[in-house]
């Protein structure tokens, strides 16, 4: 079962996204921040992180940024997932190390879809 980390601090957001992961067969973990995800990631290590980039205190790109940075997480794809999707927003997600950045309106299959997709490129599909 692959592990999903969504971080997000809309607890709406995480409820929806957490139990429709659920249903496909995902483990499924959430953080509110940041600074809580860095917190979970001394005892998890996931196989792919949702990551939202509108957050207070430390914004997504720093977060991801700093994901890259470190040894023990570099290697973790990470979704950057936003309402904000201008081109500058996608060049900034490439530059600090996502490998994907798409809207918060998309569909939840379309989604999923995009979750399957980027644990099929990183190899991690079982």
């Amino acid at each position: 079962m692959k592990k999903i980390l969504c971080v997000d601090d809309d607890p709406g957001i995480l409820t929806v996204i957490e139990a429709a992961f659920q249903v496909e067969g995902f483990d499924v973990s959430t953080s509110s921040s940041g600074y809580e995800m860095f917190e979970k990631l001394n005892s998890l290590t996931p196989d792919l992180i949702l990551l939202d980039v509108l957050m207070p205190g430390m914004d997504g790109f720093e977060v991801c940024q700093q994901l890259k940075a470190k040894k023990e997480t570099e290697q973790i794809p990470v979704i950057m997932f936003s309402v904000r999707c201008d081109i500058r927003d996608v060049e900034r997600a490439t530059q600090v190390g996502a490998c994907r950045h798409i809207p918060k309106l998309i569909a939840m299959d379309n989604l999923i879809q995009q979750i399957k997709d980027v644990l099929k490129e990183t190899g991690q599909e079982e």
